[in-house]
């Protein structure tokens, strides 16, 4: 057994070792702060745990928050999240998770951010009609449990960015892994955006770089309530340190209230589960405050088991 922890540690030490070199390289890349909408998070109920999910990630949403968590789940499951938000913006989500065996889970996804009805004017600022800005991924993910506490992961991004008559596209990886200790304590780790960058169909071919992110994360469940803690710390290349924590509480395993904060601001959200036959059905709300207006923004997201 101390052989074992020793060689987890010795994992995580690796995988971060690895992560911070991809962070330094990519400071030293073309720049930007590209693909913006791959950090706003999907799913109400990450969401409402102020996006505090690395170390938890046990459901359909976990293509995106740590692809390792894959490895925990043990039937299919279909998840969609919905956002309302100001300004004529849309931030949707979509994902479907397939275990096969021994063989491990795969899982597919689907991530849109965009702006619609942009006034557009020429150079001399007379208008040219309404145009749109649409950003999307759409995302192959694998995990498996390699032992009875250990998992890995990983996502292949495709990457697709429409402004108005150009389009740009390009790939991007993500990586994570998951260690679940024991029904009380697990521990988390990604690396998002590993080489992520689109290229422009413009004359100049410009290349955007998404910034490489990290994220170590950890959950504590205590037997004796049934309430869950878990906390996050994010770093994005040419950024500080974020931290993201999240409480959820369940009331008799059919009504959850959830709460959390971030650099984003308090967030608060709750679930409710519905009789469906065969089907384990899960509604999820969120609502937080928006970074761009400080408006409400509100998250509605399903989970569906099979």
């Amino acid at each position: 057994m101390w052989r074992f922890k020793v060689s987890i540690i010795a994992i995580f030490a690796t995988f971060f070792s690895l992560a911070f070199f991809s962070i330094t390289f990519a400071d030293k890349g073309e720049g930007g702060q590209g693909g913006a909408f791959l950090r706003m998070g999907v799913g109400a109920r990450a969401v409402a745990m102020g996006g505090a999910f690395t170390a938890i990630a046990d459901d359909a949403t976990t293509t995106y928050w740590n692809p390792a968590g894959l490895g925990q789940l043990k039937d299919p499951q279909l998840g969609a999240m919905y956002s309302i938000m100001s300004l004529d913006r849309s931030h949707n989500f979509l994902s479907y998770a397939q275990p096969i065996g021994r063989v491990g889970t795969f899982g597919i996804s689907w991530i849109n951010f965009g702006v619609s009805k942009i006034d557009g004017r020429d150079s001399n600022g007379n208008p040219t009609g309404d145009f749109s800005d649409s950003e999307m991924a759409f995302a192959l993910s694998y995990g498996k449990r390699l032992t009875h506490i250990f998992s890995l992961g990983g996502s292949a991004k495709y990457l697709v960015h429409s402004l108005a008559d150009n389009k740009a596209t390009g790939l991007g990886f993500d990586a994570g892994a998951l260690a679940v200790i024991s029904d009380v304590i697990s521990v988390g780790a990604t690396i998002q955006d590993i080489a992520s960058a689109i290229t422009w169909d413009t004359d100049s071919e410009h290349k955007d770089i998404f910034p490489t992110q990290i994220r170590l994360g950890a959950a504590f469940s205590p037997r004796l309530i049934p309430i869950k803690l878990a906390g996050d710390m994010g770093k994005n290349s040419g950024e500080k340190v974020k931290c993201h924590i999240g409480v959820e509480y369940w009331l008799r395993q059919i009504l959850a209230f959830r709460g959390g904060y971030s650099s984003k601001g308090i967030a608060l959200g709750g679930s409710v589960k519905v009789p469906a036959g065969m089907l384990k059905l899960r509604f999820d709300y969120a609502f937080t405050t928006d970074q761009m207006d400080e408006k409400t923004v509100h998250k509605m997201s399903f989970i569906i088991e099979f």
